[in-house]
């Protein structure tokens, strides 16, 4: 298939016409096959076959003819059915036999198979490399850092220095729950705390390490692996961590291989009342709705003020449906540190301008525009809409 998504059409045919027998003897008594018969006197089966064919496809036009041009013409087709019109040479019934398999085999895999994106080591150690880089910036005293893949296998782990040993496994223990559960770790810790122990015995049939610091991979809308994070400061710092290399794994594979034309990769994306409820509740800030190469959509929430941050490449669009805040943008970060490429944090900025923004108010920080979220009035809930930088 071509990018103009252009139809292919392989038709086959086959059989002695013994089923047909009243139609497919000739008048020399001889049996000849079903395919070269009328039905109903209006053209051969085949001919049919071929006219109906050429509705959807274009016959083509070089002269190859040959049983093993036909053949690969099945094998380049993702689903296909169709017939072979034997000319200059005889074709076996284990041959035929054999392309029918084939076209069976290919419909199917057209059918039954998605593809889906994958989390390389590369990926795992991106990821792993922004949390490190994000525990230095914030004076963390340890931290062992778990890439798993989308099945819950590790892939990459990296413990820094003095961190106590148990943190290798649990750390392994969140990325995984992460993983097979699609959410952040937060949320189960959070629920057995609250009082539904009856989810403790779910560590017997799967894997499941119910604690704060596991953040799912997400790519395309796709869970392609997650990341757990243990043995630093805190548990919100583990979690932390874990954000920041999920976040920066996000980024370079949106900013990577992405089609110039937007059209090609178009996509309509419905997300339930239901899904979008819970994502505001998810993690320490909500949750991802909707990843595209150009943008992201968030249900997020705020229970606090938060650092002060600069996107340097994206934008933020800002949908407040609950709640008040005091969002402070420009002026000077306060204690300014990367924490991965192109997102600088801090404990607060210095000038700047105030601006009070409530429920039904839309506002917009270009890229590089420091804000500060001051103060916030709970409950706080706000769409974030982010356009993302494309180096086309």
């Amino acid at each position: 298939m071509t990018a103009r998504q252009e139809a292919w059409a392989v038709v086959l045919g086959a059989g002695d016409g013994t089923r047909l027998s009243a139609l497919t003897i000739n008048s020399r008594g001889e049996a000849i096959p079903k395919k070269y018969c009328s039905v109903d006197g209006n053209g051969s089966l085949l001919l049919r076959a071929l006219e109906r064919a050429r509705r959807v496809a274009a016959p083509e036009r070089s002269n190859r003819g040959t049983a093993n041009g036909v053949l690969l013409g099945v094998l380049s087709i993702p689903c296909a059915f169709g017939a072979y019109k034997p000319r200059s040479h005889a074709v076996k019934s284990s041959s035929l036999a054999l392309w029918l398999m084939w076209l069976a085999v290919r419909s199917a895999t057209g059918a039954d198979i998605a593809s889906e994106p994958t989390l390389t080591l590369a990926g795992a150690k991106k990821a792993a490399t922004a949390a490190v880089a994000y525990a230095h910036a914030h004076a963390a005293p340890g931290g062992t850092i778990a890439v798993v893949d989308a099945g819950g296998h590790i892939i990459y782990l990296e413990r820094l220095d003095g961190t106590f040993a148990a943190g290798a496994d649990i750390s392994i223990g969140k990325a995984r729950t992460a993983v097979v559960f699609k959410r952040p770790t937060r949320g189960l810790e959070e629920a057995i705390n609250k009082g539904r122990t009856a989810m403790v015995p779910v560590a017997g049939v799967t894997w499941f390490t119910p604690l704060q610091g596991g953040i799912p991979i997400v790519v395309a809308n796709q869970v392609v692996g997650g990341i757990g994070v243990s043995g630093a400061a805190s548990a919100q710092q583990d979690e932390e961590l874990a954000i920041a290399g999920a976040q920066a794994m996000q980024n370079a594979s949106l900013t990577r291989d992405t089609p110039t034309d937007s059209r090609q990769q178009s996509t309509v994306t419905y997300v339930p009342a239901r899904q979008v409820e819970k994502a505001f509740g998810e993690g320490s800030t909500g949750a991802t709705l909707v990843t595209a190469a150009t943008y992201r959509v968030a249900a997020s929430r705020r229970d606090g003020a938060g650092e002060a941050e600069v996107h340097v490449t994206d934008t933020d669009i800002f949908y407040v449906l609950d709640g008040s805040a005091t969002v402070i943008t420009g002026g000077e970060v306060l204690g300014a540190h990367e924490i991965a490429p192109g997102e600088v944090r801090g404990s607060g900025i210095a000038g700047g301008t105030a601006h009070r923004i409530s429920k039904g108010d839309v506002f917009t920080i270009p890229s590089g525009v420091p804000h500060w979220f001051k103060s916030v009035d709970t409950p706080f809930r706000y769409y974030v809409i982010k356009a993302l930088a494309r180096d086309d």
